[in-house]
């Protein structure tokens, strides 16, 4: 607990004497909703990260939250500012056994909210990109519901175990990852991306790197779409389509899914320290299509063992991007 409390003290250190040299930001009007959905039931599996989904506005006003200040910028950039919804699923394989698997992942669930922050400079080519969330891990958090829900819809076996999934915690969790541009032409551009999560949810630091081939628009220049009639929107394509190719490795020091919140040690069922496996590796391969405020992709999602039994895993991902153009709320 005690190097939890010190990492997550330094993480708001180092965000704060970034901000302090953020001088004079601008915020981009570009405003849009995004629609994330993970799901292995596109490859006729279920288990462990078996489905998740994200909502989140993108919009200028929401700068006006007074927890913007816990989220650094960079110097002379263009910011976007957003709120996410987020909730994700995890089961044992055995999904039709009532009783604990002990060797096994747990079944858990969480949700919270995300205040996040990308900070785009398409001069330097860098992007600095950071988060807060506040929710609940455990039966609060509806999974076994939610995936009773999906299962019964697409008429597939009702899992039986959620009364073992790990119990009710609160979720407090801090990302940043910093971009930089490797290689930049017409039709390719590769960065790579150093990332840490901090807090009670997971704890982790990456190294990944990613690589676009096709009929692309600058990396730096926004998040795929721009508002019309702004520097962002300068010299782009309205229609973009493009192969998208991601690897990440990362070092794990806690995983509350497999081992149970940090508060609350009483679950039935999570996993010793000697069981996680330190070391993952992702992959990421998908096609994105984009026609000028709107963007759709399709990607493909591959993991590597996360406990020491357990076995490799994938899943497939839909995401859409949909600009909003309510003027009169107050967080678009």
């Amino acid at each position: 607990m005690k190097r939890f409390i010190t990492l997550l003290c330094l993480c708001f250190f180092f965000s704060q004497t970034i901000l302090a040299q953020s001088t004079s930001p601008k915020t981009s009007p570009t405003r849009f909703f995004k629609l994330y959905f993970d799901n292995d039931l596109f490859y006729h599996t279920d288990r462990y990260y078996t489905q998740g989904t994200i909502y989140q506005l993108t919009a200028p006003k929401i700068q006006r939250s007074p927890f913007t200040k816990l989220l650094p910028g960079l110097k002379g950039s263009t910011n976007y500012y957003s709120l996410a919804w987020i909730h994700n699923g995890y089961t044992p394989i055995q999904i039709k056994e009532e009783r604990v698997i002990y060797n096994d992942r747990p079944y858990a669930s969480y949700m919270y909210l995300e205040h996040n922050r990308i900070s785009t400079d398409p001069q330097r080519k860098i992007r600095l990109s950071s988060g807060w969330g506040l929710g609940v891990i455990g039966p609060i958090a509806l999974g076994g519901e939610i995936q009773t829900a999906i299962h019964t819809i697409f008429v597939s076996p009702i899992p039986q175990g959620w009364e073992h999934q790990i119990r009710n915690d609160f979720v407090l969790t801090y990302d940043l990852k910093f971009e930089q541009n490797l290689f930049e032409r017409k039709r390719i551009n590769m960065t790579a991306y150093p990332y840490t999560t901090l807090g009670t949810l997971l704890n982790r630091l990456g190294l990944g790197s990613q690589i676009r081939i096709g009929r692309i628009n600058p990396y730096f220049q926004n998040l795929g779409i721009a508002a019309p009639n702004t520097p962002e929107a300068q010299n782009t394509h309205k229609f973009q389509c493009y192969f998208s190719a991601k690897a990440e490795v990362e070092g794990i020091a806690y995983d509350a899914t497999l081992q149970g919140g940090i508060l609350n040690r009483t679950s039935i069922h999570s996993l010793y320290n000697s069981q996680i496996n330190r070391l993952r590796i992702r992959t990421h391969t998908g096609i994105f299509f984009a026609f000028r405020r709107m963007q759709w992709n399709y990607t493909h999602v591959w993991q590597s063992q996360t406990f020491s039994i357990g076995k490799w895993h994938h899943w497939g991902n839909i995401s859409l991007l949909i600009p909003t153009l309510a003027k009169n709320c107050y967080y678009c």
